[in-house]
């Protein structure tokens, strides 16, 4: 029997906030943490045994794709389709490198911007 390895944070956070103000914040926190980190973990796994021969030229446009994302949200460019297109160029790039194309998914959720401008206004 190998290592249980869960890739539903959605069943955990569901369970969490069912639960409310029942249980206390740093629970919480260790809970949702521990989901994360298993997730992670899972995609580690499919990342180094279900690749392939590593194509060197592929690898190393998918890297210049992830620096131009990097460069992107540390410009504060917000579009969403900026990081769409960008996201599918990485996902081919990391298909054709021989690397397991999940790490694109994880690579291209580090750059999104995860929250709005501050010089911009809410209404």
């Amino acid at each position: 029997m190998g290592i249980p390895m869960a890739t539903d944070i959605a069943f955990s956070l569901g369970v969490l906030t069912l639960l409310g103000s029942r249980i206390p914040h740093q629970l919480k926190v260790l809970l949702i943490a521990f989901a994360i980190i298993d997730d992670l973990g899972a995609v580690l796994v499919i990342a180094l045994f279900y690749g392939s021969q590593i194509q060197w030229l592929f690898l190393a446009a998918a890297a210049f794709i992830f620096l131009i994302l990097v460069c992107a949200n540390g410009g504060g460019i917000r579009h969403p389709s900026v990081y769409l297109i960008l996201g599918i160029v990485l996902w081919l790039m990391m298909l054709e490198s021989g690397i397991h194309a999940t790490i694109a998914g994880v690579l291209l959720a580090l750059t999104v911007p995860a929250r709005q401008g501050l010089n911009q206004k809410t209404s």
